[in-house]
């Protein structure tokens, strides 16, 4: 999802997909480990690590009431998921590991005048280990530059991260991706994610609805639920579908792309509420879509006031979870490249995104004479010379400069404009244009729990007119989908992980996300998903009682921007490069993975234009790799995914 986006949805994407790309500091907590993808296992494979199937036989105790009780269910929790107890915060109902949301990682405490010379030698510095800055890492190095890449977080891959507890795999941050073409395609092959279409297309129900106590499955690829939603979304579809088809939907860079700004002068909700005029001009030469037309002006289950109202309903929820806010407040150009591509098949990992970025990550662990990687080392000042620039980091307590002839800034813009120094007297409209942008923070909460009680579908999406408001989550995704080959596939363990996701409204971005807030915020997300499912569960599914053993907390700082009417015309400024500092962050375009992935290449290739050619000799890895492909924002045909 969103933070998944078609093309970080994603959640994704939701995560791009917003996808942070500079996540937030965590907690010390068991993280998994990217040195050893032995992890990253196909759909197909439904057993867990060591070939072995979980033993289901595992009694839990109770959920401790009192204080002298916690002692004996920590160990329960360390037999069973490897969590010390140490690491948990107890909350008023459930265990709870909270991770991220460190804004000192933002704010770090550093002394410019007592820096210490970093060690190393370095060609370029890319700040973020997200995906863009995992790409830039790729792209430096293939030309044999030096790389040094510094992340805030104890991990990397930024919101495109996986989790994984003894052997049970599952996302904790961007969702999935969508299906991408041209330049960007050529992009991912050449990252060794190319083989995406093949080894993770989610099964099918992949969307379902849960509207005003009605579960609707498999949504848009389900006849049946077309038929039984009011006939609004039947001529959504057929519209969004037409003009996708007939090339209105501008993909990546869509600052650079013929048509985009006619949509981004709107919003998706005034585009969408045109929907209903344009089927009726199209319905005029084209018998199809006569069809839809006749049976949506028939439907005496559309809102004659409002015909789009419900529609919209739906895709405020996808708007909060992908592209920062409510139908009114996002571009219809930001959008149609997301949604088009959620009308058909996504993939993702059993880690979510974090399948994706942990092979981009593999990658450059295999090149340790280019590529040097520090996690718990948050930038804290940039500087910006004529011959290259200088980076001020911490680790350890320490503060740290490096030197390099480039910086790659792929961590979200809203810290560039605070660290970066000058920024206001070398470039101020492009200081105006990056504070003009409006992030909120995001809430991945994955409740581990007893056995596998809801697993119909892989995402529902989750709304009640009546008691709806943005402090409501958006939707849950079955954390365990991908290793059991969807809803048929036979659960040969009892751990299951639901992941819900919270973003969280505007003013929580004024407000500390401090431990006590993201716990309350966190139990009341389960109390709702357990409200929600349990009677899904009892009707639809095999009736298990929803009993979650540990909350995970995953705190996503200024995670999504929202992109308004109007960003893309923005577009040109956010990513103009400010002397020898090049900027990749999918703020610049649309929070997903694919943006971000792309942003890093062309944030790469800006670096390299102006980078001296190395004496040093090109590993021999380097032979016989395939050409580096080159930009041309004609042939881009990528639809992103989500934030999540």
């Amino acid at each position: 999802m969103s933070l998944r986006q078609p093309r970080v949805r994603t959640l994704l994407s939701v995560l791009a997909l917003a996808l942070t790309l500079g996540a937030p500091s965590v907690s010390a907590i068991e993280r998994f480990n990217l040195n050893d993808c032995s992890h990253l296992i196909n759909a197909r494979d439904a057993i867990d690590l060591d070939g072995v199937p979980h033993a289901s036989s595992e009694k839990a105790p109770p959920l401790p009431k009192e204080a002298a009780e916690r002692p004996a269910y920590a160990k329960f929790l360390k037999d069973r998921y490897g969590v010390e107890e140490a690491e948990l915060t107890w909350g008023k109902t459930y265990p709870l590991l909270i991770r991220g949301g460190g804004e000192r990682s933002f704010h770090p405490d550093f002394d410019a005048t007592k820096a210490e010379p970093d060690p190393g030698e370095y060609d370029a510095v890319i700040i973020g280990s997200g995906p863009a800055g995992l790409t830039a890492g790729v792209y430096l190095s293939d030309a044999g530059q030096r790389v040094l890449i510094l992340e805030r977080d104890k991990s990397v891959g930024g919101l495109g991260q996986g989790g994984e507890h003894k052997g049970t795999h599952y996302g904790r941050g961007a969702a999935y991706i969508a299906e991408i073409e041209g330049l960007t395609a050529k992009i991912y092959k050449h990252l060794g994610i190319g083989d995406y279409k093949r080894d993770y297309p989610i099964p099918e129900p992949i969307d379902s609805f849960y509207w005003n106590g009605k579960y609707y499955e498999g949504l848009w690829e389900n006849p049946k639920a077309m038929e039984e939603l009011p006939q609004s979304f039947a001529l959504f579809k057929f519209y969004l579908e037409h003009v996708t088809k007939e090339g209105h939907i501008t993909s990546q860079p869509l600052e650079l792309q013929d048509g985009t700004f006619d949509l981004d002068s709107m919003s998706m909700a005034e585009w969408v509420r045109r929907f209903p005029t344009e089927m009726a001009k199209l319905a005029e030469t084209d018998a199809d879509a006569k069809q839809v037309y006749d049976r949506f002006i028939a439907d005496s289950k559309v809102n004659k006031g409002d015909p789009m109202k419900d529609v919209l309903g739906l895709l405020d929820l996808y708007g909060r979870s992908a592209l920062g806010d409510h139908t009114d407040m996002i571009s219809a150009a930001g959008f149609g490249n997301f949604y088009s591509s959620e009308l058909g098949t996504r993939y993702t990992g059993n880690m979510g995104s974090g399948t994706m970025t942990g092979i981009i990550h593999k990658k450059l662990e295999g090149r340790s004479d280019l590529v040097t990687i520090k996690t718990e080392a948050p930038a804290a000042k940039v500087v910006t010379r004529g011959d290259g620039g200088d980076v001020y980091y911490v680790k350890d307590g320490k503060t740290y400069k490096v030197s390099a002839q480039k910086i790659v800034f792929a961590a979200s813009l809203n810290v560039a404009a605070r660290i970066i120094e000058g920024f206001e007297q070398q470039a101020p409209e492009q200081l105006k244009a990056i504070e003009s942008l409006k992030f909120r923070h995001y809430l991945v909460i994955n409740a581990h729990v007893k056995g596998h009680p809801w697993k119909k579908t892989y995402d529902l999406w989750v709304r009640d007119d009546g008691s709806y408001s943005q402090a409501e989550t958006t939707d849950i995704i079955d954390g365990r989908w991908m290793d059991f080959q969807g809803k048929d596939g036979a659960r040969t363990d009892d751990r299951g992980v639901l992941t819900i996701y919270l973003p969280l409204p505007e003013a929580a971005v004024h407000e500390k996300l401090t431990d006590e807030k993201a716990a309350e915020l966190a139990e009341r997300a389960v109390k709702k998903a357990i409200e929600t499912l349990g009677p899904l569960a009892e009707k639809y599914d095999d009736g298990q009682q929803i009993k979650p053993l540990l909350v995970e907390v995953n705190r996503w700082l200024y995670s999504i921007h929202v992109v308004e009417p109007g960003h893309f015309k923005k577009a040109l400024l956010l990513k103009k490069p400010l002397g020898n500092i090049h900027f990749a962050d999918n703020n610049i375009g649309l929070p997903s993975i694919e943006e971000a992935v792309y942003r890093g290449y062309e944030a790469a290739q800006g670096a390299l234009q102006g980078m001296k050619n190395p004496v040093r000799k090109k590993p021999k890895r380097r032979k016989k790799t395939a050409a580096t492909p080159q930009q041309n924002s004609t042939s881009v045909r990528n639809l992103v995914s989500v934030t999540r």
